[in-house]
């Protein structure tokens, strides 16, 4: 057991497993489809019924694979020998897909495509079962909480599952050479094989064609030249147009940011049939910019201190089977840090030491536009591809490194404040961070006996500010929980709703934040009239803008807005900048004003 926790981490049993000539198997849940995880987590089931669903769906993958492994090798003793241990075989670390190795030594004995159907098969009215069971229970629950939007979009998605299955997708490639950025790279290629299957909706799996890939990448070229042909632009149902693309100073392409949020989370709304067409195209377009979407839990250029990070992991797992106490102790101490960061505490502790604090903060910090930011970087290295300036390898492996590198410099600063606090005060016993560590979020357990309520607040802006760069901003939630209870599961259940509360804090204050962009949209209309032509400068655009109309944004303080939970449980919004709280209705007035002030258009400057 420990030794298969070790492994996950840098993903040490992929790395140490695959060898030159070896297939790599990948098992895809479709990230762009009504079944993301984002779409379960957010709308449909809640964290932790996606992640019995995850739970399942690796499980049934592996049982799938397993049952067909041992049929194609059975008649072959050296074969079953060698091959008895099938969690060798068995690479899964990611929540996205699940990993798989096929030794070199069975693939010209095995029919690998008859392995693909039956996985996709299997797993597909095994998953198809289980997410009917799990949205029965969310469905009862929303019901018992008269949540009809809940109720709404469960009933739509079970309309969905109905019509479409589960509906995972294989893909398979081979290691070409037995070093990091090559086992990487084939991991990569399985991917993307994986998703063009995906794209063509012919079930089962593929194997990757590199010819298939430069299909896909010059795909992107092909509608971005239609949407520019056709005029390049789209219009809301409230009359506004959008350029669509613009250029960049560097002589690229880049889609609209603000359009491109509101697209990747199905909120922009076409004025009429003939745009609605425009904005498949725009679906398209930025499904198409996914094939690299390939996310690890370390840069591609980590370099040396990857491979010392893999030697420990092997040392660590011998002294195990050695059963050597004095190692044991380490591999402990290394098992209660996160993998994504060793200053943090290990996602499985969290909650136990959170539930030990009898008077505790809750503090969310959500990182916004990730996925948009990335979608960005891709479009960008995409162009590289097309270009002729970077190879489609090089970028399939290195595409994520600029969000990585970026969510690893949030969460260090993160720690550094949160260490510095009296010398490390709010530490656990073992110096480190109390945090849950999720993908683009953090959750920090702070012990309120141990801090005043001044220097909460301290820490708080402090980590507003730290993490707010230009490209990426942060949302602080604020939530309490106090208890004097010695039963662990009333703790628990205390925990949970602080938690909930925090997450409740965090959506009012997106909503908040669309309402704001919703504002500039409005007053970047009535002020500029026209948006930025497609040979025009990002740069100039911005500044203008934020010369007419950022200083009623920032008068009322709506760029740095905190959650803050009350001592009634009802969450209050506190600006970074004067430090002025309001209500949510208080802020959308706010809003509103601003907006009447620049109805009249230029003039009303």
């Amino acid at each position: 057991m420990i030794a298969a926790i070790l492994e996950r981490r840098s993903w040490a049993k992929i790395m140490n497993n695959l060898e030159e000539g070896d297939q790599v198997l990948t098992v895809l849940t479709p990230s762009d489809s009504f079944l993301n995880i984002k779409n379960l987590n957010d709308h449909i089931l809640g964290p932790q019924r996606t992640d019995t669903i995850i739970a399942k769906r690796r499980k049934s993958a592996n049982k799938a694979f397993n049952s067909q492994i041992i049929k194609m090798i059975e008649n072959n003793e050296e074969w079953t020998q060698k091959f008895s241990n099938l969690d060798d075989l068995n690479l899964d670390q990611n929540f996205k897909y699940g990993v798989y190795k096929i030794p070199q030594e069975i693939t010209q004995g095995i029919n690998l495509s008859d392995l693909l159907d039956f996985i996709h098969q299997e797993v597909d009215n095994q998953m198809e079962e289980e997410i009917n069971k799990q949205l029965d229970l969310a469905l009862a629950e929303a019901r018992k909480n008269n949540d009809e939007q809940k109720v709404d979009n469960i009933e739509y998605f079970k309309i969905d599952l109905r019509r479409e299955g589960f509906k995972v997708n294989c893909g398979v490639s081979e290691v070409k050479e037995d070093d990091i950025k090559n086992k990487i790279l084939s991991l990569a290629q399985s991917l993307q094989a994986a998703k063009i299957n995906d794209s063509k909706n012919e079930g089962g799996g593929r194997f990757f064609s590199e010819s298939e890939l430069q299909e896909s990448v010059a795909k992107i070229d092909i509608i971005r030249n239609e949407i520019i042909a056709s005029g390049n632009q789209i219009v809301n149902q409230d009359g506004y147009s959008f350029n669509i693309f613009l250029k960049t100073n560097q002589g690229k392409f880049k889609i609209n940011k603000s359009l491109l949020r509101d697209v990747r989370k199905e909120k922009f709304e076409p004025q009429d049939e003939s745009q609605r067409e425009i904005l498949r195209k725009l679906v398209d377009y930025k499904e198409a910019l996914n094939i690299v979407d390939f996310i690890k839990p370390f840069p591609s250029d980590a370099g040396e201190k990857f491979k010392e990070e893999l030697v420990e992991i092997n040392e660590f797992k011998e002294a195990l089977n050695n059963k050597d106490q004095k190692k044991y102790l380490q591999v402990k101490k290394k098992l209660q840090s996160n993998e994504k960061d060793p200053r943090f505490i290990n996602n499985d502790l969290f909650e136990s030491e959170a539930i030990k604090i009898d008077h505790c903060t809750y503090l969310s910090l959500d990182v916004l536009d990730i996925g948009v930011d990335q979608l960005l970087k891709y479009e960008e290295l995409l162009q590289d591809v097309s270009s002729g300036e970077k190879n489609i390898e090089d970028v399939s492996v290195e595409a994520d490194d600029f969000i990585t590198k970026r969510l690893q410099e949030i969460r260090k600063k993160a720690a550094d404040i949160i260490s510095e606090y009296q010398d490390g005060k709010l530490l656990n016993d073992d110096g480190l961070v109390i945090s849950l560590v999720g993908g683009d979020e953090l959750c920090f357990a702070i012990d309120n006996n141990k801090i005043s309520e001044a220097d909460l607040e301290n820490i708080i802006f402090k980590l507003k500010e730290a993490t707010n760069t230009r490209v990426i901003k942060t949302v602080i939630a604020q939530s309490e929980r106090n208890s004097d209870s010695t039963d662990q599961n009333i703790r628990l259940k205390e925990h949970l709703l602080a938690l909930n509360r925090s997450e409740k804090g965090i959506e009012m204050i997106k909503e908040i934040e669309l309402e704001v962009r919703k504002l500039k949209l409005y007053l970047k209309n009535k002020i500029l009239i026209d948006d930025t032509l497609l040979d025009g400068k990002l740069e100039d655009l911005d500044n203008s803008f934020n010369i007419k109309m950022e200083e009623d944004i920032k008068e009322f303080g709506l760029d740095s807005l905190i959650a803050l939970e009350d001592k009634r449980k009802e969450i209050k919004f506190k600006t970074t900048i004067g430090g002025k709280v309001y209500s949510q209705d208080e802020i959308l007035n706010i809003i509103s004003n601003i907006k009447n002030k620049y109805k009249g258009g230029k003039d009303a400057s």
